[in-house]
């Protein structure tokens, strides 16, 4: 082989130094690159282009219906508790006053026994009526197929037998 010299022509060869990541060409999905987790149309499926979140009518009223229900949930032992409250409140601050009649609603009786429920609530007319706020008493209820005696003839017997004249 002759050289002829035609290899003193060309310049030197620079030392090989790899590009610096600024002059380097981007290559689409290069480690230095990685377009692939950011350019792919399912990268920010719940995001538009300004990086929001999407409102879908469909999450929006769902949305709104978790509230609601939210709200329903929260408001029903807010006001069964509410309701117990003002009748405690009632109840403590309330005072008899004379009235034209005192009426005794009926509860169970036992063949002419009060239970225990009619037996209070005959109990609080008569220290009414004795007390004098009011100067009848009415008496209330029924009975059940084969009873003997209403509810109101058996608070009608109590009372009698207690002093209220019939």
């Amino acid at each position: 082989m002759n050289d002829s010299g035609a290899t003193s022509r060309l310049p030197d060869p620079a030392p090989q130094t790899p590009p610096s990541p600024e002059t380097r060409p981007r290559q689409h999905g290069s480690l230095d690159n990685p377009t692939w987790l950011t350019e792919s149309p399912y990268a920010h499926p719940l995001t538009g282009t300004s990086g929001n979140v999407r409102n879908s009518r469909r999450s929006t009223s769902r949305r709104w219906l978790k509230s609601l229900v939210l709200l329903f949930a929260l408001m029903i032992p807010l006001s069964i508790g509410l309701v117990g409250v003002a009748v405690y409140w009632e109840a403590r601050i309330a005072e008899a006053r004379e009235a034209g009649a005192i009426v005794v609603m009926g509860a169970a009786q036992f063949d002419g026994r009060p239970s225990n429920v009619f037996e209070a609530r005959l109990e609080h007319a008569l220290d009414l009526f004795e007390r004098g706020f009011a100067p009848l008493i009415i008496l209330t209820g029924g009975n059940m197929p084969g009873d003997a005696f209403t509810e109101a003839e058996t608070g009608a017997q109590y009372l009698v037998e207690r002093g209220v004249p019939e």
